[in-house]
């Protein structure tokens, strides 16, 4: 017996990738400049361009798709997205790191990646920081 799925249950499934992909993404992020910290020269450009390259082309995308479908899923429940302070509470802290991430993050990351004299200065600064 073939069982349907509902738009709901796809929403749930999508939401749960997107978040896993966001989080594991920015573990892969973080994991790339702690090595830039150690590396020698050459070594923290090279993780400091592949930390741009996930974050303009990967994280960005997995993190947008989360939070949309985390809206859409609070919007289309009982719980609303104001009736429980959870919930509002979860809105803004997805919305605050999603917006710093693209705003301040992804400028560094593009200074890290162009600027190679840089790359283990500012490294150390987001790993410490």
């Amino acid at each position: 017996m073939a069982r349907t799925v509902t738009a709901r249950q796809l929403l749930v499934w999508l939401h749960v990738v997107t978040s896993v992909g966001w989080m594991s993404q920015a573990f892969a992020l973080m994991a790339l400049l702690a090595g830039a910290v150690s590396a020698d020269r050459a070594t923290a450009l090279a993780l400091a361009r592949a930390a741009d390259h996930l974050d303009g082309h990967v994280l960005v995308y997995f993190a947008n798709a989360s939070a949309f479908t985390g809206l859409v899923l609070a919007a289309a429940t009982p719980w609303g997205l104001v009736r429980h302070w959870w919930v509002s509470a979860k809105f803004v802290g997805t919305f605050v790191q999603l917006y710093l991430g693209i705003f301040v993050l992804h400028g560094v990351l593009h200074d890290l990646a162009t600027v190679p004299d840089r790359a283990r200065t500012v490294a150390m600064v987001a790993v410490a920081g």
